[in-house]
This record gives structure tokens, C-alpha cells and sequence, in this order.
């Protein structure tokens, strides 16, 4: 067998095996579960003001409705659900884990934009610590939180373009109203 054929076979496995990482993420986003992105919405959005809420206290914790395949357990602190001139949500969470320890955060989702940002979390001591200078990231249905996406797809946001109400969202994670529901 002369060479050239055995170059031109190695420069296609060499091009199939660079080509796959870069495709192997497209099997994990299901079409059922992507939220339709329309750029119009969010052209010309600026931030409002975010204001910290109470630290969330048991009694107001809601759970929300998880899969049997979740490790944990995610409550949402019914006082803290806010939506603001800017239209993004804000609201306080915890997720327990099966040994019972607790993570506390304060964030902010975009329906509009699929973002999501964490504005503080919180400490041992139950006091918020704000994040220095806190970022918009994409909503995620794999990875390690895809807690927030389903969050966002089922309570938070409307035909996944606009926020709903605080009310409404309250209404929908206390009965575990689903977004395809009325």
C-alpha cells in the first residue's frame, strides 16, 4: 500500500475525531425543552436596581417539584419573588441535599434572554453575601443546575419569552402548576 492513500485515510480520522467533541453537545439539547430565543425582545434592556431581600426563613420556603432523578431538593422563598421594570425575576432559593446540607442563593432570570444571574448567596451565619461583580449566564438543561432552566420553563416564565407575575409564579410552584397548564 503506497503512502498517499495511507495519509489521506489518517487526515480523515484525525478530521472525524476533531470534528466530534465539537457536535457532542448537540444530542443533550432536546428540542422539547429549548426555550425559543427572540433577539428583538432584548435589544435595548438595561439592568434596574436589585435589591437583596430578607433571609429566607422556613417557614416561607416552598418546594418545587422535582424528577426522581434530582440529588437534592429545591424550595423557592415565597416572600422574596419579585419582578422589576426590567422585567427579570428575582427571587431567594434553597437546594438540600439528600444529607440535609443547605445552599441558599438570591438570583435573577431573564425570560427574554434564557439568563440567569446570582446576586448573592448565603452564609453559615444566615446572612447574604452579595457577589462582587455577578454576570449573566445561559440558562442550562444538563450541567450541574439544570434546577434554574426547569425553574424557568415550568413556574417563571410564560410561552418562555416574559415573566409572569409574582403572584402567579407563587400560585404555580405551591400547586405545582406546570407552564402548559392555565
Amino acid at each position: 500500500m503506497s503512502l498517499r492513500p495511507c495519509f489521506s485515510i489518517f487526515v480523515f480520522l484525525v478530521t472525524c475525531v476533531a470534528v466530534a467533541p465539537a457536535r457532542s453537545d448537540s444530542h443533550m439539547e432536546d428540542p422539547e425543552y429549548k426555550f425559543e430565543f427572540n433577539p428583538s425582545l432584548v435589544k435595548y434592556w438595561n439592568e434596574g436596581e436589585t435589591q437583596i431581600p430578607a433571609y429566607p426563613k422556613d417557614r416561607n420556603l416552598m418546594e418545587v417539584a422535582g424528577s426522581p432523578t434530582d440529588r437534592g431538593r429545591l424550595f423557592v422563598d415565597s416572600r422574596s419573588v419579585t419582578l422589576g421594570k426590567d422585567k427579570v425575576v428575582r427571587f431567594a432559593y434553597v437546594i438540600e441535599s439528600t444529607s440535609g446540607a443547605r445552599n441558599v442563593f438570591f438570583e435573577g432570570i431573564r425570560c427574554d434572554a434564557q439568563q440567569y444571574k446570582t446576586y448573592a448567596y448565603g452564609t453559615p451565619e444566615g446572612k447574604w453575601k452579595p457577589i462582587s461583580d455577578p454576570k449573566w449566564q445561559p440558562l442550562r438543561y444538563w450541567g450541574q443546575s439544570p434546577y434554574r432552566y426547569n425553574l424557568a420553563r415550568d413556574y417563571l416564565c410564560a410561552e418562555n419569552e416574559y415573566a409572569r407575575s409574582p403572584r402567579d409564579i407563587v400560585r404555580r410552584i405551591k400547586y405545582d402548576i406546570l407552564d402548559n397548564e392555565p
